[in-house]
């Protein structure tokens, strides 16, 4: 067995994370989950995983998180799930951050995605689908608050 971690970061340094912050505020899921404005995926090697606006594109990231700004969430899994996840990942490096599917997705609530381009929360749910895990749901409409509501509902421990 192994541990991947949901990384959730609970500050907005963007237009876009305080747009999302606010979004999430209106919703089903307001309250302590609308906190959050970014997630990544923290392998067992440490180094996170995300599509980040300010890096503007999809990367592999040594991150030092303090924990006053981050929450998160581990999920163990099965070797092969785990292996599913980095191969996916890795295929997905360097790829383009979804400005256009931000807006349109979450916030105009529309259904529209290029396929070499992701959000943060888009991608991180994306990658744990490769595993088999959240795959009831479109990532295209999984924000921040959403993603660590769903994960919490199944492996409540956000730490």
């Amino acid at each position: 067995m192994k541990i991947i971690k949901v990384a959730l970061y609970k500050k907005s340094k963007t237009l876009f994370g305080r747009l999302i912050r606010l979004k999430q505020n209106l919703q089903w899921y307001a309250g302590r989950y609308s906190q959050y404005s970014h997630t990544e995926l923290v392998f067992e090697d440490g180094l996170f995983f995300s599509s980040s606006e300010t890096d503007g594109w999809v990367r592999f990231k040594k991150i030092k998180p303090k924990k006053r700004n981050w929450d998160f969430i581990e999920i163990e899994i099965t070797n092969s799930q785990y292996d599913k996840i980095l191969k996916f990942c890795k295929s997905q490096e360097n790829n383009n951050y979804n400005f256009t599917g931000i807006v349109l997705a979450q916030i105009c609530n529309l259904n529209i995605k290029k396929d070499t381009e992701w959000f943060c929360s888009e991608i991180t749910s994306r990658a744990l689908q490769e595993a088999n895990l959240l795959c009831p749901y479109s990532s295209l409409f999984i924000n921040p608050a959403r993603l660590a509501k769903l994960l919490e509902e199944s492996w409540k421990k956000i730490k």
